[in-house]
C-alpha cells in the first residue's frame, strides 16, 4: 500500500507535542518511576503506537539494585522501593550532599592539621620569647655585673694547667667557631640577643637543637656563670648575662674568653692547650682543616675527640667546613682542599 504524502509541518508539530509530553513526564522521574511510566504512555498514545506488555514499573529490582526495563546490563543508582535514595530519610543513612560535605570537611581537617600544629608551635615560641624578655628586664636590674668575666676565663685555663688565648684570638679558629655556633655573632647586640632568645625558646619548648641552643655570648654565660643546669630559668639567666657581656666587651674579647673557657676534649681547656695537644702547634698557625676540627669539638668534646674517635671527628670537621662555605668564608674548592689535607695529629 502506497504511503500518502507527509506533511512536514504536521509531523514536526506532532513530534514537538510528543516531546513536550515526554519531557513533562520525565521531568518528574526524579520523584517517582510511575511518572516516567505515565509520560511514556502519553507519548505512545499521541503517535498511535501499540502498547507493549510491560511490568507495572519500568524498573525491576534484582540483587538489591534497580534495572531499567527489566532486562539488559544498564544499572541505575540504587533507589528504595518508594523511589527515594537509600538513607535519605531512613535511619543509618545520609544524603549524598551531606556525605560529600562531611568527607570534604574530614579531608580538609586532615590537610589543615599540620598547619594548626605549626601555628600552635609558633604561638608557643612567641609566648615564651615574650616571657623571656619580661623576665630579662627584671634580671638585668638584679644580675651582678660581668666585669669579672675575663678573670673567670683565665682562671679556668690556669686551674687546668692550660695556655691562655692571645688577643686577638686565632683568626681561623675564630671564623670556624662563629660560622658553626653563631653566624649572627657580628650583628648588633640587640639583634643577636633576640635571635638567641628565639632559639633558646624553641629549644626549651621542643627539646630540639636544629636552630642551635644559644648565641656565643649566652654559651659564654653558661661557661662562666650559670653552669650547664637545664631549665627555662637558666636559659633566661643566660640571655640576660649574655646581653651584658655583648654590651660590655668587644667581639674579639668575647671570643678570647670563650676560647679560654671552652673544653676541647682529652683534658684540654682552652684552644691553645688543645692545639698543642692535638697538633703540636699554636692555634695561630693551624690550617683550615685543623681549625675546623678544633671548632667542631666544643659541641661534644668527648664524642669528637680525634685521638679516640677519628671518624666522628672527621664528620664533624666536614660539617664545620660546610658552614664556612655557607657563610662565605671559604669557597667550595678551598673547603674540599682543607677536608682532604692530613690533620697532622700527634
Amino acid at each position: 500500500m502506497a504511503a500518502g504524502p507527509v506533511d512536514a509541518d504536521s509531523t514536526r508539530t506532532d513530534w514537538e507535542a510528543g516531546g513536550n509530553a515526554l519531557g513533562s513526564g520525565l521531568g518528574e522521574t526524579h520523584a517517582s518511576p510511575d511518572a516516567a511510566r505515565s509520560a511514556l504512555l502519553q507519548t505512545q498514545a499521541h503517535f498511535g503506537l501499540a502498547e507493549d506488555p510491560a511490568p507495572t514499573s519500568i524498573y525491576e529490582w534484582r540483587d538489591g539494585r534497580q534495572h531499567l526495563g527489566g532486562s539488559g546490563p544498564t544499572t541505575l543508582p540504587a533507589r528504595s522501593p518508594a523511589g527515594a535514595p537509600h538513607g535519605a530519610h531512613g535511619a543509618g543513612g545520609s544524603a549524598p550532599g551531606r556525605s560529600a560535605r562531611a568527607r570534604s570537611n574530614r579531608s580538609g581537617g586532615r590537610r589543615r592539621g599540620p598547619h594548626r600544629l605549626a601555628r600552635g608551635l609558633v604561638a608557643t615560641v612567641l609566648v615564651v620569647v615574650v616571657l623571656l624578655f619580661a623576665a630579662l628586664g627584671g634580671l638585668l636590674a638584679t644580675t651582678p655585673g660581668v666585669a669579672d668575666a675575663p678573670g673567670l676565663a683565665r682562671a679556668v685555663v690556669a686551674a687546668n694547667g692550660g695556655i691562655l688565648t692571645p688577643l686577638p684570638p686565632p683568626a681561623r679558629v675564630a671564623a670556624a667557631l662563629v660560622a658553626t655556633e653563631d653566624h649572627a655573632f657580628y650583628d648588633p647586640p640587640g639583634i643577636d640577643i633576640l635571635y638567641g632568645a628565639a632559639r633558646a625558646a624553641y629549644s626549651a619548648v621542643t627539646g630540639r637543637r636544629e636552630l642551635g641552643g644559644s648565641t656565643l655570648a649566652q654559651q659564654l654565660a653558661k661557661l662562666l656563670y650559670t653552669g650547664p643546669h637545664p631549665g627555662l630559668s637558666t636559659k633566661v639567666r643566660q640571655v640576660a648575662i649574655g646581653l651584658e657581656l655583648e654590651v660590655r666587651y668587644t667581639h674579639a674579647e668575647l671570643l678570647q674568653m670563650y676560647l679560654d673557657a671552652a673544653y676541647f676534649g682529652d683534658g684540654a681547656y682552652g684552644v691553645e692547650t688543645a692545639s698543642e695537644r692535638y697538633f703540636g702547634l699554636p692555634a695561630t698557625r693551624v690550617s683550615w682543616g685543623q681549625a675546623a676540627l678544633l671548632a667542631g669539638l666544643v659541641q661534644a668534646p668527648s664524642a669528637y675527640d680525634p685521638l679516640r674517635h677519628l671518624a666522628a671527628a672527621r664528620r664533624r670537621q666536614a660539617e664545620v667546613l660546610h658552614q664556612l662555605v655557607v657563610t662565605g668564608v671559604l669557597t667550595p674548592a678551598q673547603a674540599a682542599t682543607a677536608a682532604a689535607a692530613p690533620l697532622g695529629l700527634r
